[in-house]
């Protein structure tokens, strides 16, 4: 089971840090794989959930470990061009597919989390509690 922090968290929801480099790399270091928000405005790299705040490279994005929620078509148009970087869209829709065909589901309460199937089964799970 692939366990994804969302956003970065992995041990409880930290708003001032969701999406920052240094916490998106904290998580990696510990073995989660990452859901991050990513924008792409006058092509520049930026992350954040609501707002872009931290700058990144594009090779940032390119981790095989990390899975991109395309916060604006600009992002997501670039991103899917790219076979090195795993990305998606989605806005309040139930299901999403993503780039490398896994099936993403609505946040599930029962889970606190979002469940993320590949090859018919579940395969992930993404919370801010793993």
């Amino acid at each position: 089971m692939i366990k994804i922090a969302h956003r970065g968290n992995y041990c409880g929801k930290n708003s001032s840090r969701e999406n920052s480099p240094d916490y998106i790399n904290d998580a990696l270091s510990k073995g989660y794989y990452v859901e991050i928000d990513v924008w792409n405005i006058n092509n520049e790299w930026i992350l954040g959930h609501d707002e872009p705040i931290h700058k990144i490279d594009v090779s940032f994005l390119k981790n095989e470990r990390v899975v991109c929620h395309a916060k604006n078509f600009n992002a997501l148009r670039v991103m899917v061009d790219d076979s090195e970087i795993h990305c998606f869209w989605h806005q309040g829709d139930a299901y999403t597919l993503t780039s490398k065909n896994w099936i993403w589901t609505q946040w599930d309460s029962d889970i606190s989390g979002i469940k993320v199937y590949g090859n018919n089964e579940l395969i992930a799970i993404c919370s801010d509690n793993l």
